[in-house]
């Protein structure tokens, strides 16, 4: 999967969109819209389907790792400051 092989890099945030950049065959552009939770991406699939294309998913998945690890570190945060 391309989460797993580091080829999606998160760009930043600009008002209420995440950025991406997702390389495959070749680098693609990916966009969500935080307020309309739309996402959209620059490859031909995108373009011609309504389903998400592979690049949409790799980011998906980014976001809902780095979601998990801060519920993760917050939990370990309060074990240790229970002990």
């Amino acid at each position: 999967m391309l989460v797993d092989t580091g080829k999606v890099e998160y760009k930043g945030q600009i008002g209420s969109s995440f950025y991406f950049s997702v390389i495959s065959e070749s680098t693609h552009q990916v966009l969500f819209r935080i307020k309309a939770e739309k996402w959209m991406c620059d490859c031909e699939f995108t373009s011609i389907s309504e389903k998400d294309c592979s690049h949409i998913l790799a980011c998906k998945h980014w976001l809902n790792l780095k979601k998990n690890s801060k519920l993760m570190n917050k939990k370990e945060i309060k074990t240790e400051s229970v002990k």
